[in-house]
């Protein structure tokens, strides 16, 4: 009897937590959920966030040196995503402009990258709108962590090939990164097969 009642009670926790845990997550689903089209990328997923308009993965490729992180963006107003588009482009583009050492300021110093981690930037626009995409790249050095923007012997641990990818109602970062033997043209392939999903 007491069972029985403690199952009663149960019942509606049991059925409440089922009902927080997600399905596992695949990088393409989350793509596809958020209007965006890949290739196969096989990748174990280890980590996941999301919040209303918003969703982050990060995963590893399982026996190589590989990681992936996957954030998206969704909003139904296209000024929303073409600001934060272009808010992400200065951002990333910000980390490798020399700035004067606040420490020195009387002097001429400057913090700069050291021009064999400069990153490569590049952008393509495909289509007409409604049905345009914007890509814009940037291949370059990361810290341990894999965070862009690493720039001297010191710092620099891994490369990085990160794809920002605006479509009318959404936006996809992607960042591929390995160790330094590695070469970031096995990334391609799979950033080539991002297409907005209209």
């Amino acid at each position: 009897m007491q069972a029985k009642y403690l199952l009663l009670l149960m019942t509606p926790l049991l059925t409440h937590c089922q009902m927080l845990q997600p399905g596992p997550a695949t990088p393409e689903g989350a793509l596809k959920e958020y209007g965006v089209a890949s290739g196969p990328l096989n990748y174990q997923i280890e980590h996941t966030n999301s919040d209303s308009g918003f969703r982050m993965l990060e995963g590893f490729a399982p026996g190589t040196e590989s990681r992936l992180i996957v954030t998206l963006f969704k909003n139904k107003d296209e000024a929303v995503i073409s600001q934060k588009f272009e808010e992400k482009i200065v951002k990333y583009r910000s980390i490798f402009e020399g700035v004067r050492d606040p420490y020195f300021a009387i002097l001429t110093k400057q913090i700069k990258c050291e021009p064999q981690y400069l990153p490569k930037f590049a952008q393509k626009t495909t289509g007409e709108p409604p049905k345009q995409q914007i890509q814009f790249t940037i291949q370059g050095y990361g810290n341990e962590r894999s965070t862009l923007g690493a720039c001297d012997d010191s710092t620099v641990h891994r490369r990085v090939y990160l794809v920002l990818l605006k479509c009318r109602n959404s936006l996809a970062e992607v960042q591929f990164s390995t160790g330094l033997k590695q070469s970031l043209d096995q990334f391609k392939p799979a950033i080539d097969s991002l297409k907005c999903l209209f």
